[in-house]
């Protein structure tokens, strides 16, 4: 469990709350705000900046294309290019390199991105910050979370969850753990799940279980259905990855990277989804490495077959990842205890998987 330094000026993680008062702050102190307005200059880009061009632009980036990015806010391509050039106009900058077949954000874009994705998880919070006010327990919980996290960690959670708060929205979304990491840090996620052995100082990291990973590969690869394999008939053999890029890559869990790294697997695809890894490794393009829980049914009926190492299974731990300068609202925070609490009744058995039944 990992805790970033705190000072004498940062505000409590999870401040007490008292009645009808503001549950994030005192309130003779905000009030107090109410009343510095000539402390409080409108400065010129805050006073002209449309806050509706940042949301485009954060969709720009996450599409990494203006076609994308207009099919998904449901507008044309015109307008999605002459938003973001609005948004340069505004801010005096150009935000995306022009001409490269590659879409490449400018050094001012990048920071533009960050700051934009701050603004937007303090925005999307305000309606259940508000209604905390009112002692009822609703809103948004957002948990995002690396592929592959284990049923039985989230089923039986996400079933009394609901029963008990049934006036909170939960809302799950499956990316890289590395972007599960980001969302959490930028305040757009309640919370994440990930697979990480490496971990930043700002954030806060709770763990939840080990999990075993094998090679496998699908029936048209050369392989299948060998047993008198070695992890030397690996070498130089391509891959599925499940990291999306160099900072992903770089962020995978130590004992993987250090089995990759030996054997000198070359990638030739990459999903952070599971399933649209099981299909390329199905369609025969490269062995993957999975945790076995995920491909238990595959390897069963015979789509996925296993490859060595067969003893001494690298594993990679699934943590807990929350933002200790995040003032979470109260259903965030009775789901984060929820989680806890489940984590908390697991056997060490259990918090392994896949798990193995106990020696007698």
């Amino acid at each position: 469990m990992t805790k970033p330094p705190t000072s004498d000026s940062d505000p409590p993680a999870h401040p007490p709350r008292k009645g009808n008062h503001l549950p994030y702050a005192d309130a003779e102190r905000t009030r107090s705000l109410m009343d510095e307005a000539e402390a409080f200059p409108l400065e010129a880009t805050a006073r002209n900046l449309n806050w509706n061009l940042l949301r485009t632009f954060i969709v720009i980036a996450q599409e990494r294309s203006l076609t994308r990015a207009a099919n998904r806010l449901l507008v044309s391509q015109p307008s999605i290019s002459n938003s973001l050039r609005r948004l340069e106009e505004q801010l005096g900058m150009t935000l995306l390199k022009r001409g490269g077949s590659n879409f490449e954000l400018t050094p001012a874009g990048l920071l533009l991105f960050e700051e934009s994705l701050e603004i937007y998880g303090h925005v999307s919070r305000l309606s259940s910050k508000i209604a905390d006010l009112s002692g009822a327990v609703r809103g948004t919980v957002r948990l995002t979370m690396a592929s592959t996290m284990p049923d039985h960690l989230l089923n039986d959670l996400l079933y009394h969850f609901h029963r008990e708060y049934p006036d909170v929205r939960i809302q799950t979304t499956v990316t890289s753990s590395v972007n599960a990491e980001r969302s959490v840090l930028n305040k757009t996620s309640s919370l994440g799940l990930v697979y990480m052995d490496r971990f930043r100082p700002d954030l806060h990291y709770e763990p939840v279980y080990r999990v075993r990973f094998g090679h496998f590969c699908g029936r048209r690869h050369p392989l299948y259905g060998r047993r008198d394999l070695s992890p030397d008939d690996l070498q130089g053999l391509d891959c599925v990855s499940m990291q999306t890029n160099r900072l992903a890559e770089s962020s995978w869990p130590t004992q993987l990277s250090r089995l990759r790294q030996r054997l000198e697997l070359r990638v030739v695809a990459q999903s952070f989804n599971v399933s649209e890894a099981k299909r390329m490794v199905g369609a025969g393009i490269g062995i993957a490495m999975f945790p076995l829980h995920s491909v238990a049914e595959e390897e069963a009926d015979g789509r996925l077959w296993r490859l060595p190492p067969y003893d001494e299974l690298p594993e990679a731990p699934i943590h807990l990842v929350i933002n200790p300068r995040c003032r979470h609202t109260s259903a965030e925070q009775l789901f984060i205890d929820a989680l806890r609490q489940r984590v908390a009744g697991f056997t060490p058995n259990e918090k392994i998987l896949p798990v193995e039944d106990p020696v007698p």
